[in-house]
């Protein structure tokens, strides 16, 4: 991004710029345009810290994702439902359901989980190998109100499937 002395990208310019490349696959001009932006003392938005620790997760970078997300909370950037939701799957996508568990139960006082959570959560346990586990989120998610959508059944079975345990889907 060329800058002039009077003309500096602001945070939707750089939110558009990074989330194109991310979907362009382009993920280490991301990270690259991601500090450029932190070092022209550009704030990133909840918005950014997201797109990054989804960046983070998609690459199997937990670690990392978490790092962003302290760092995020350290610059008094208030995380919402998509930015724990981002975190959860960054920790199931390497089947890390304790690590998951622990992002969902820390999630803020006014912040419900939604269905992409829970799904998250119960994907964590599916790749770990515990169906019977993802099954007890699954029941927790319906008697805390919330419906599940085709993808929670799709994990539901994926996680059975996995096991070997084709008898639990039903």
């Amino acid at each position: 991004m060329q800058k002039n002395a009077s003309l500096w990208p602001g945070v939707v310019v750089y939110n558009a710029y990074i989330d194109g490349l991310m979907k362009g696959r382009n993920n280490l001009k991301a990270l690259e345009v991601f500090e450029r932006m932190k070092k022209d003392r550009c704030q990133p938005t909840v918005d950014t810290f997201t797109m990054m620790i989804n960046l983070y997760g998609k690459e199997c970078r937990s670690s990392m994702a978490l790092k962003l997300f302290h760092e995020m909370k350290m610059n008094k950037c208030r995380p919402n439902i998509c930015t724990y939701s981002a975190l959860i799957n960054a920790f199931a996508r390497e089947g890390l359901c304790e690590r998951a568990e622990e992002v969902f139960e820390l999630q803020e006082a006014g912040i419900d989980p939604d269905v992409y959570a829970y799904n998250a959560l119960m994907e964590a346990y599916s790749r770990a190998g515990f169906p019977y586990g993802a099954f007890e989120i699954f029941s927790l998610m319906q008697h805390m109100g919330c419906e599940p959508d085709k993808a929670s059944y799709n994990i539901m079975v994926d996680a059975f499937g996995r096991a070997g345990l084709s008898e639990g889907i039903k």
